[in-house]
């Protein structure tokens, strides 16, 4: 995800936060992580995943994706794994990431394959550009 110093990253749904740790030890010389989810358990599993392996850098909080709190351009990269369809509007959800990103911000999203509800390349591909995004880079299926 071409992460640097002092970046600032955005996770939205974390899972277990699995690929938070990951990113946040990618970022922690400077940089800070904010993962997303609605639900506050999933919140509670990847704040003790944080507490666990001593991560200073991330602050996982209650939040949707049609209302980030953060100002317009201002967030260098946002992922999210496994969760873009959990949204019932996704077209919504990333405008608003489109909205805090900044203009060379990296807008990163993955599907799991074997998920009964995996999208098409191409639909993925359309809602990204309905949002106002323009592709750069993909990898895989």
């Amino acid at each position: 995800m071409h992460l640097g110093f002092g970046m600032i990253v955005v996770e939205l749904g974390p899972g277990k936060g699995f690929y938070t740790i990951t990113i946040a030890k990618e970022l922690e010389l400077g940089g800070i992580l904010y993962a997303f989810d609605i639900k506050k358990k999933i919140i509670e599993l990847s704040q003790k995943r944080i507490e666990k392996e001593q991560i200073t850098n991330t602050n996982a909080r209650i939040g949707n994706a049609y209302a980030l709190p953060f100002d317009d351009e201002s967030v260098d990269c946002l992922f999210a794994i496994c969760c873009l369809l959990e949204s019932p509007e996704i077209v919504r959800a990333l405008r608003e990431c489109y909205r805090i990103l900044k203009n060379d911000g990296l807008l990163s999203l993955c599907e799991w394959f074997p998920d009964t509800h995996y999208p098409r390349r191409k639909t993925v591909k359309r809602w990204a550009e309905e949002a106002g995004f323009e592709l750069k880079e993909e990898f895989g299926n």
